[in-house]
C-alpha cells in the first residue's frame, strides 16, 4: 500500500503542487476540502486534466466519500463507444449504459473518471480483481453526476461530519487562503494601501494542525514563499478583513457549486460514460495495461442493494465466490469462518460419495 500511495503522489505532483496550510479547526480542515475541489475543478478546466478529486453522496440514508483518481477531457476511447452506440439497434437494453441527451447537448465535451491501480508484477488484472475498481467507479460517477445536477445536500453532509456550516474559519486559515485567492476574498472596489504595501492579513490565530491544498505549477511559483509554506505577509494590495467572503462552510457552498456547474456546463450529460482502470507497476509507475468499460447503473442498484441488504441485517452473509477464495490467504477471521467449514465439509462428503460410488460399481 505503501509503494500504491507514492505512485498516486508521483501522479498527483504532474498536475498539482502541494502545498501545506495550517488548520485550528475540524471545520478549517473541511473548508480545506472543499476548497480543493474547487481547485481541482479549476485545474480541470485549464488544462483538461485534474487529479484527485474528492466527491461525495448518499447509499441508502448512508454519506459515502471517495477521491476520484483522475478526471480527463480526453476521450479513453471513442470507436469503443461508437460499437456500443451501433449495439443498440440489435440491443435496446443497450440505451442503459448511454442514455440519450438531452437536446441541445449533443456533441458537448466531456469528462472521463480513471481509476488507478498498482500491482506488485507486470501482470493484467483478472475479472476478479477487476470488479472491485467497477463498483468503485460506478460509484464515483453516480456521485459526481448527483453535484454536477446540484443534487448534493451540502447541509446534510456537514451534519454527518458533526461540522457548524457558520463557524467562522480560523484567522491563520483565512489569512492562508486569502494569499491564494484575494481576488475572491475580498471586494476589490474597496482597498486601501499602508505604507510598506504588505498584504494586511486578519491576526493570526495559533493553529494547531495542518493540511496540504494542490494548486497548479504556475499559481505555486506566485504564491508561495520561500520557505515553501504559504507567507501571510507577502507583498499583495492590502485589503480589509472585515470584506473577506467564503468566510464559513455555508457561504463556501455556493462558490463549489458555480464552480461544478461551470466546469460541467450539462450536468450529468457533462459526466463520460465510459470509465477506465489503470494498472500501474508499483516500482517505477509505469502502466501495465488500461480496462474500459461502460457506466451501468442497473448492474450498481443491484450491487448495493445486495451489499446494503447484509449492512441493514436482512440478509446472512455469504461466502465469496470461487474465483474469489484466494482473498482466504489473507483473511484475519479464515480459522473460525464457517463458510470455510462448511465449503471444506461439502468437497468432503463430495469426495466420499464419489468413493462410495466407485466401490459400488467395482463389486
Amino acid at each position: 500500500m505503501k509503494e500504491g500511495t507514492r505512485v498516486h503522489k508521483d501522479l498527483e505532483d504532474e498536475v498539482h503542487v502541494t502545498v501545506r496550510i495550517d488548520i485550528a479547526t475540524k471545520e478549517d480542515a473541511f473548508g480545506l476540502r472543499l476548497w480543493n475541489i474547487v481547485q481541482g475543478l479549476r485545474t480541470l478546466r485549464d488544462t483538461g486534466l485534474t487529479r484527485e478529486l474528492e466527491v461525495w453522496g448518499f447509499v441508502d440514508g448512508n454519506l459515502v466519500n471517495g477521491i476520484i483518481d483522475g478526471l480527463s477531457s480526453v476521450h479513453p476511447d471513442p470507436e469503443f463507444e461508437r460499437e456500443l452506440r451501433r449495439s443498440r439497434e440489435l440491443q435496446p437494453n443497450i440505451a442503459d449504459y448511454f442514455p440519450p441527451r438531452k437536446p441541445g447537448n449533443e456533441g458537448a465535451s466531456q469528462v472521463y473518471l480513471t481509476d488507478v491501480k498498482t500491482r506488485g508484477k507486470r501482470t493484467t488484472a483478472n475479472a476478479a480483481s477487476l470488479r472491485p475498481a467497477k463498483v468503485q467507479l460506478f460509484l464515483y460517477h453516480r456521485f459526481l453526476s448527483d453535484m454536477a445536477a446540484d443534487k448534493l445536500d451540502y447541509l446534510r453532509v456537514f451534519r454527518r461530519y458533526n461540522l457548524d456550516p457558520d463557524e467562522p474559519f480560523s484567522d491563520s486559515f483565512l489569512a492562508q487562503m486569502a494569499n491564494l485567492h484575494d481576488e475572491e476574498f475580498f471586494d476589490a472596489s474597496e482597498t486601501e494601501t499602508d505604507l510598506d504595501g504588505d498584504f494586511a492579513a486578519p491576526p493570526l490565530s495559533g493553529a494547531s494542525d495542518s493540511s496540504q491544498s494542490t494548486f497548479t505549477q504556475q499559481q505555486q511559483q506566485q504564491q508561495l514563499s520561500s520557505s515553501g509554506r504559504f507567507d501571510s505577509q507577502r507583498s499583495s494590495p492590502p485589503r480589509q478583513p472585515d470584506l473577506i467572503k467564503y468566510g464559513t462552510l455555508r457561504e463556501l457552498v455556493p462558490l463549489l457549486v458555480a464552480e461544478l456547474r461551470q466546469t460541467f456546463p450539462h450536468g450529468p450529460d457533462s459526466v463520460g460514460r465510459l470509465l477506465s482502470v489503470e494498472y500501474r507497476y508499483q516500482l517505477d509507475g509505469s502502466l501495465i495495461d488500461t480496462r474500459i468499460f461502460p457506466m451501468d447503473d442497473r448492474a450498481l442498484d443491484i450491487y448495493l442493494e445486495h451489499t446494503m441488504g447484509w449492512w441493514q441485517g436482512k440478509r446472512e452473509p455469504r461466502g465469496v465466490s470461487i474465483e474469489d477464495a484466494w482473498k482466504c490467504s489473507t483473511c484475519e477471521f479464515s480459522e473460525s469462518c464457517t463458510w470455510r467449514k462448511g465449503m471444506d465439509e461439502d468437497r468432503l462428503r463430495s469426495v466420499r460419495r464419489r468413493l462410495e460410488m466407485k466401490r459400488e460399481s467395482n463389486g
